[in-house]
């Protein structure tokens, strides 16, 4: 693995847009269904969200149902939807997911993996549902990556590659780029761009937003 120059180590979070499984339902959306949380065995517990939009203007009941791919037995999945706290969930687990109305803006479902210093990956899919018309439903994905030595090198799902300090797209489309710190003020920008470099950002911890074609990705440095 190439050295990177700034020895960014410890996280990096994609976020990719996606279409609905079934029909679009009435009663909530997500702009967001896949989350990518790639840490190194130290970052215990890994953790991050999706966010789900409540359509109703009204608290509504509705449903989860997980399905795990891989995921290491030594790992501990826990679950958080703003109302009720998970400490440990199962492959085939489910239950109520109570959405709020009076949430600002969107209403966070996180989730952490206790690692126990295990390398490894896997993914916890949730079905989210009515349970008064199950039809109406949505498919999330998240995807835990575990290394032993951090990330000097990641390639997220053959799209964006991020080596040697640098931020690029492996098919060569111009990206977009939108850089924070951790109290959300802009930092700075990129535009129509195939590569970017981070050397110049001064944050020990910042985000970057970035977009290309349909994909979207956003990645949390801590470094």
């Amino acid at each position: 693995m190439r050295q990177n120059r700034n020895r960014i180590l410890l996280l990096i979070i994609g976020l990719w847009m996606s279409s609905f499984t079934f029909g679009q339902s009435s009663l909530f959306h997500f702009n967001d269904t896949t989350a990518v949380i790639a840490v190194s065995t130290s970052q215990s517990p890994a953790h991050w969200y999706i966010e789900i939009y409540n359509d109703a203007n009204t608290d509504t009941l509705l449903r989860w149902k997980t399905r795990f791919e891989n995921i290491p037995s030594t790992w501990n999945i826990n679950f958080n939807d703003q109302h009720t706290n998970h400490p440990t969930i199962n492959d085939g687990d489910s239950a109520d997911l109570v959405l709020l109305k009076d949430v600002f803006g969107a209403q966070k479902l996180i989730i952490g993996a206790e690692t126990n210093q295990e390398p490894g990956w896997g993914i916890v899919y949730f079905t989210i549902y009515n349970p008064y018309a199950p039809l109406e439903r949505q498919n999330i994905e998240y995807h835990f990556r575990v290394g032993e030595l951090g990330l000097e090198e990641s390639k997220i799902d053959g799209f964006f590659l991020f080596e040697n300090g640098m931020i690029s797209n492996t098919e060569g489309q111009k990206m977009s780029l939108l850089f924070y710190d951790e109290m959300g003020r802009i930092l700075g920008t990129g535009d129509n761009q195939a590569e970017y470099s981070l050397d110049w950002v001064p944050e020990a911890t910042f985000l970057v937003v970035v977009e290309a074609g349909k994909h979207r990705l956003i990645w949390k440095i801590i470094r």
